[in-house]
């Protein structure tokens, strides 16, 4: 080190004058002593390394009050006693009773207010970290460690459960620790190995469905980086943080932000962070134009740069979309390219041998069937280990096909069990229910389920269930796991509709618990639907796992082959997706009054025959338009549309879904869009309140207010200023 010999005045003098090295030499003179002076207090070596790191990081903070600095040494010793008892005293419930009983809690130097910061301050700190605590978590960590409750305790006094109690101790420890320093620091931790933990906290947002609270936690870290001296590090960090700013906070979306966080990836030779900001680029790109984009500018830039999963990435794309132009020679060339470059620990990689195998299909069995008929592609999910446990964290995927008469995403079974915060389960009892971020409810139903499915019977089968709010759905989930199998039915209930798949085959090659989790293994699901309807391919193999990631492939192929004559939802599910089709370029009207029919005879419930109603209202508006249906038609530019809508109750505020492309259809009787078309589009009056203010009612609006609603849609910030007025 480039400070080892210089005294202790001069290297305080150099830290307060920005240079952190000369700290972090500092930091390894006095560690054992200052080890050693909380040694004393808490008579415990961890517990003495843990407030040694407070207290090197407190006299950090409070360098610039220290009078002496050629004290520090005497200084970090006595903060080290402070925050040893702080330690104590916030413990004390769990600390052997000789270790409470023979604390010395005198301090000849205590009078010095820097010193007293180690006490007085963090604990003010630590009682602002429990008030930000749920309500029912503040309460057991008040009973519990200022109140002397025991577990039993507690759990008898709030009747609940003691293996609740235990879970809500854990995650509130766990909160207040965060708010104070990162998890997982070291006393020994320099500056930027510290900033760079803080930084991977900040990431684990990213498992919560809700984002309140970020802000908050973004700024700081954000500040902390943005001190930092310059180092590869710093860019490497600060992209991470501006990315995430970009996804989940509104209002931060402009193209000088884009830039910083380009400059900061290219800097800091961040993948993840260079991958999104490729894709975004080529976002903005179309048709041929995009190949050439990808393979002439994107591609030379990543190879000179030394980029190798946003360069694997690119390759992948380019060989998709070389097959979507009619080059499939070219396009398989590409995707040896992203094999050669990547790893097989990368969802590009594992992607591509599922994208050959679309390729096949597209060219023989989908050769010459609408693409309204079927839906095909690959999916990699990606789940981190997070406290043990897997996490849902994202995915990449493909596919082509526009069939939207079936729940799309009911094929997507393990995303599906983990919405709640990423969550498969909780640390919660039979019966009880952990509650999300944003209200997603993942419920233990039962352990004693006995299902029937193609691949066997399995007994004493465990029930989860999650209840979610989305903003265009209500869906409830059921998940029916075998010990050592995995997941053997799920149920997925959107609309009021349910979609069952069922397990078919499995190969288990290793991991144990009710979702075993290991390379190789495979699970392959069948749907309930009519075989005469719909003809279902899925398959989910764990292509890579090790103790931090595990990565998710599905390969699901479905097929529309006809309508079920004895359903009612398969009648209107015709009415929606099939009363029109292209031909060389042209839309053309096709004959649906048989399943009107159908649909009317079939409706039962007043929820069906509601619906039925109305979409066949339309549905026969649109066939009278044309002269195939009514030849004697004379009416031209109508505009007919359907739409299923629902309003939803959140806390303090109704919300509007306006589209569901499930249920929706429309049919535009004109040439082209005129200034005498323009305002049908501006008729949905709750759809516009909904869309400038993210509801179309808050309790918020009363005589007299005037706020400022900010939030995303589809990628795009919204600002909308309302004035409440009578």
């Amino acid at each position: 080190m480039y400070y080892q010999n210089e005294s202790d005045e001069t290297l305080v003098m150099l830290t307060l004058a920005g240079e952190q090295s000369a700290y972090e030499v500092l930091v390894i003179r006095y560690q054992k002593a200052v080890i050693a002076s909380a040694i004393t207090i808490t008579k415990n070596h961890f517990m003495a390394e843990d407030a040694a790191q407070d207290a090197f990081v407190t006299a950090w903070m409070k360098l610039n009050t220290l009078q002496e600095p050629k004290k520090y040494g005497s200084w970090v010793c006595r903060i080290a006693k402070n925050c040893a008892l702080n330690m104590i005293s916030r413990y004390r419930s769990f600390l052997p009773l000789d270790v409470v009983d023979n604390l010395n809690i005198t301090d000849d130097g205590a009078e010095n207010p820097a010193e007293l910061y180690a006490l007085s301050e963090e604990r003010n700190e630590v009682n602002k970290s429990i008030e930000m605590l749920p309500e029912k978590v503040r309460q057991i960590i008040r009973l519990h460690y200022f109140d002397d409750l025991s577990i039993a305790e507690i759990a008898d006094r709030m009747r609940i459960s003691e293996g609740t109690v235990k879970r809500q101790l854990h995650d509130g420890r766990k909160r207040i620790r965060k708010e104070l320093c990162a998890m997982n620091e070291k006393y020994s931790d320099t500056l930027v190995q510290r900033v760079m933990k803080k930084v991977e906290e900040l990431k684990l947002w990213q498992v919560k469905n809700d984002k309140s609270g970020f802000e908050k936690e973004y700024s700081q870290v954000l500040r902390e980086v943005e001190e930092l001296p310059e180092c590869t590090e710093k860019q490497h960090a600060l992209a991470d943080v501006l990315m995430r700013g970009w996804w989940w906070l509104p209002g931060k979306k402009n193209d000088a932000l884009f830039a910083r966080i380009a400059d900061a990836a290219m800097e800091g030779k961040n993948e993840e962070v260079m991958a999104f900001i490729v894709a975004r680029e080529d976002s903005k790109v179309y048709g041929g134009a995009r190949i050439d984009f990808i393979r002439d500018k994107q591609i030379p830039r990543l190879e000179k740069a030394g980029f190798v999963k946003a360069l694997g990435r690119e390759w992948f794309w380019l060989g998709y979309n070389l097959f979507r132009e009619g080059k499939p020679d070219e396009g398989r060339e590409a995707y040896n390219k992203v094999e050669e470059i990547l790893s097989n620990g990368d969802a590009y990689r594992v992607l591509v041998s599922l994208a050959r195998i679309m390729e096949e299909e597209l060219s023989t069995r989908y050769k010459d069937k609408v693409k309204e008929r079927y839906l095909i592609g690959g999916t990699a999910e990606e789940y981190r280990v997070i406290d043990g446990r897997a996490r849902y964290w994202e995915e990449e995927g493909f596919g082509e096909g526009y069939l939207d008469s079936i729940d799309r995403k009911s094929s997507r079974i393990l995303r599906n069990a983990s919405s709640c915060d990423g969550h498969f389960f909780a640390d919660i009892s039979l019966g009880e229910s952990y509650v999300g971020s944003d209200g997603t409810r993942l419920t233990y139903i039962s352990d004693n389920e006995s299902v029937s499915t193609p691949a066997g019977i399995f007994d004493n089968c465990k029930l989860w269930e999650v209840r979610r709010l989305t903003d265009t759905q209500k869906i409830v989930c059921r998940t029916f796991y075998k010990d050592g199998i995995g997941i053997v039915r799920q149920d997925h209930i959107t609309d009021g509709t349910t979609d069952t798949h069922l397990l078919n085959t499995y190969e288990i090659k290793g991991g144990s618990g009710v979702l075993p989790i290991s390379l190789g293994n495979i699970w392959e699901y069948t749907a309930t639907y009519s075989p005469n309807a719909i003809l279902q391919d899925l398959k989910i193999t764990v292509s890579y796992a090790d103790d931090d990631r595990i990565l998710v492939s599905y390969w699901d192929n479905i097929e529309r082959v006809g309508y079920d004559k004895d359903s009612w939802l398969d009648a209107v599910q015709e009415i929606a997706n099939d009363y029109c089709r292209e031909n060389n370029g042209n839309w053309l009207i096709c004959d649906v009054y048989p399943a009107i029919e159908r649909a009317e005879k079939l409706a039962v419930t007043p929820m069906e025959k509601a619906h039925t109603k109305a979409a066949t209202s339309v549905a026969r508006r649109i066939l009278s338009t044309d002269t195939t249906f009514n030849p004697n038609y004379t009416a031209t530019g109508h505009w007919n549309f359907f739409n299923r809508t629902y309003i939803q109750k959140k806390a303090d505020s109704l919300h509007y879904t306006n589209y569901n492309p499930r249920w929706s259809f429309e049919w535009k009787n004109t040439g082209s869009m005129g200034a005498a078309e323009d305002p049908i589009l501006y008729n949905d009056i709750l759809g516009i309140l909904q869309d400038a203010t993210n509801c179309i009612w808050s309790d918020e609006w009363c005589v007299g207010a005037t706020p400022i609603i900010e939030y995303t849609k589809w990628s795009r910030d919204v600002r909308t200023q309302i004035t409440c007025e009578n």
